[in-house]
């Protein structure tokens, strides 16, 4: 857009969970230090855009996207084969297979729309609006309860549910459960080669290739407002960088207006 941008990370390198290295000492070994799952990578709508695989970033998938395994031995399985998924719930209960069917098939229908909102997806559901609005409030263990009949369909709702720290009865865990396992069925969950990391090497390529610079180390301690406008920054080392046009703050409202302005 003609902006000269120049980005400031308070740390010696970029990423801040997003970021891979050695932890066990053994050769060849790369970890993720932090975060480590990232199933609406490549469904989203923000990350699509940026094209990042051709800066180097490259995803790798599993046919099995996630199982859940008990102390049984009986195991609920995830697959990006939709066959492979039904039977696996049908080993649990004949019929639960179906179940799923009908789950997935609501998500073909409003499922991009939901990842994208927009006024479309009231379209698609019309007269199911009413009916979809109380499918999105339930949580998951009445979700489970509702759809299935054996338990291997509601273990793979309610572990996706807790991935989005929801318990099994908080209001719409169902709906991010039923989510998660969607997007896991339809494009599985992408693994960036490499670590977490992959994903901010990419996005820094990325920013560079555009003619953006990063400056890591480079904490910032005040926002400089003069006659009532942001004008700058001021970093810890005493350095101060002025802004012509924009000031982007990517930290909390309380740290921005309480600490930095």
């Amino acid at each position: 857009a003609g902006w000269d941008v120049v980005c400031l990370e308070a740390q010696p390198e970029p990423g801040g969970a997003a970021r891979s290295g050695p932890l066990t000492g053994e050769p060849g070994f790369t970890h993720d230090l932090f975060s480590a799952f990232y199933p609406l990578s490549a469904a989203s709508p923000a990350f699509r855009p940026l094209d990042l695989e051709s800066h180097g970033l490259r995803w790798r998938r599993t046919p099995l996207v996630v199982a859940h395994p008990t102390l049984d031995g009986t195991t609920a399985t995830l697959s990006m084969d939709l066959e492979e998924t039904c039977a696996s719930f049908d080993a649990f209960a004949p019929g639960d297979g179906d179940a799923w069917r009908k789950l997935y098939g609501l998500w073909e229908k409003v499922g991009d729309d939901l990842v994208e909102p927009t006024v479309k997806m009231a379209a698609s559901l019309r007269r199911d609006l009413i009916r979809f609005a109380r499918f999105g409030l339930l949580s998951v263990r009445r979700l489970g309860e509702e759809e299935f009949r054996g338990e291997g369909g509601p273990r793979l709702l309610a572990s996706n549910a807790l991935h989005a720290d929801l318990t099994p009865d908080s209001v719409a865990g169902g709906l991010y459960g039923w989510l998660l396992c969607c997007i896991g069925q339809q494009r599985g969950w992408p693994v960036p080669e490499g670590g977490a990391g992959g994903i901010t090497q990419a996005l820094v390529r990325r920013f560079r290739s555009e003619g953006g610079t990063l400056e890591c180390n480079a904490r910032v301690d005040s926002v400089l407002v003069r006659r009532g406008r942001a004008v700058g920054v001021r970093l810890a080392d005493g350095r101060e960088i002025s802004a012509r046009r924009a000031i982007v703050a990517d930290v909390g409202a309380p740290q921005l207006f309480f600490d930095l302005v």
